[in-house]
């Protein structure tokens, strides 16, 4: 074999990085809470709450007069997530569901990376539901928005009855790094010593 075989070969491989440790930001795939009987659960919801939005919607009934709280606002549902939301105490009145469409295309997968995460650390009990292909268009016609980012966020009592529902057949998440975070304060002391006085007036040179 000559040497200039022996170097296309090698020109063919190239050198790559494979992680061997689980972190965070190798197993997103895997943050998604698993979801068993998706199509079954998927009804439950079409019936139970996009039915009811839709009913409400056509009545022209206002936003803010609905029985239960709907956003599909990528900042509004990042700002609630967090607590930091104007309407944050009208979400603690009732649980919180949070559907998403993260296997429909068109939606940005890195603009939905974090929400495991963000639903995870929330201060409130939040919901996530990913759903199946194809869940998207059927949201935006029940809601008659355009749900860019393929969230949507409720919140409310009327929740109560589908959640019951649908809870088993939704796995808890599992972010084993985060379960054993704690608070620590920061430990600061003082060590008592001494400094030399500066001196009030600063000496002149000679004349």
């Amino acid at each position: 074999m000559s040497l200039k075989s022996l170097d296309k070969q090698h020109a063919q491989r190239r050198q790559t990085y494979r992680a061997v440790l689980d972190n965070p930001f190798t197993n997103e795939g895997s943050l998604w809470p698993h979801v068993r009987d998706q199509q079954q659960v998927w009804e439950l919801i079409q019936t139970v709450l996009l039915t009811r939005c839709r009913a409400l919607a056509d009545a022209e009934v206002p936003a803010s007069e609905w029985p239960l709280g709907v956003t599909t606002s990528f900042n509004k549902i990042i700002s609630l997530l967090q607590g930091e939301d104007s309407n944050s105490d009208q979400a603690e009145e009732g649980p919180l569901l949070l559907l998403v469409c993260n296997k429909d295309r068109g939606v940005s997968s890195v603009m939905l990376q974090q929400i495991p995460l963000l639903t995870y650390m929330s201060p409130y009990a939040v919901t996530l539901v990913q759903l199946p292909r194809g869940a998207l268009p059927a949201i935006q016609t029940q809601l008659k928005s355009d749900c860019p980012e393929g969230l949507l966020l409720t919140w409310g009592g009327e929740l109560q009855s589908l959640l019951t529902q649908i809870a088993t057949k939704i796995d808890p998440p599992h972010l084993p790094w985060l379960d054993h975070v704690r608070f620590e304060p920061t430990a600061l002391k003082l060590l008592k010593t001494t400094a030399p006085l500066k001196k009030s007036v600063e000496k002149t040179g000679k004349k």
